[in-house]
């Protein structure tokens, strides 16, 4: 047999438990926590020097007006940077057409032999002229190498000398 409530409800452990939920207490339990010993220097270490924090933001204000003179494809490039040099990862490069990417090595390639062959010419033809218009050194340098009174050149005897012997 159920007994039946003022309402029509069938009265249940719980519900007569719920009446005496008024005696309920909370109880929290915290751990003990050590105060920490500050010394001098970790408080001078902690505080930022307001000069190099007004030079930061100098610093980004500046390249946030030098940034407002770009054109919008150059800002989007200089946000990219920013977001870089903040921390974020680089964006991954565009993919291309692999014989695209093919042909495009093999046009680079042909540029770089015609300029290397334009360069071993300019300067062959630079070398010819450096040796058409230097003065031949050699006859110089032999004289020298013969000894070092060739430089002062030859005594000559005079007369008198020659009649005293």
């Amino acid at each position: 047999m159920m007994t039946t409530g003022v309402e029509g409800l069938v009265i249940t452990k719980s519900s007569q438990l719920k009446k005496q939920a008024h005696n309920f207490e909370l109880v929290s339990f915290s751990k003990h926590k050590k105060n920490k010993l500050k010394n001098d220097s970790d408080e001078l270490g902690n505080v930022k020097d307001p000069v190099s924090v007004d030079m930061k933001k100098a610093r980004f204000e500046v390249y946030k007006f030098s940034k407002s003179d770009l054109n919008f494809s150059n800002r989007q490039k200089s946000n990219v940077d920013l977001a870089i040099q903040l921390g974020a990862r680089p964006p991954k490069n565009e993919a291309k057409n692999y014989k695209k990417l093919k042909e495009e090595k093999r046009e680079e390639a042909v540029i770089k032999e015609e300029t290397k062959y334009f360069k071993e010419i300019s300067r062959n033809f630079k070398m010819k002229m450096d040796n058409r218009t230097k003065t031949p050194h050699h006859k110089l340098t032999k004289s020298k190498q013969n000894g070092i009174l060739n430089a002062y050149g030859k005594a000559k005897l005079k007369s008198t000398m020659k009649s005293k012997r």
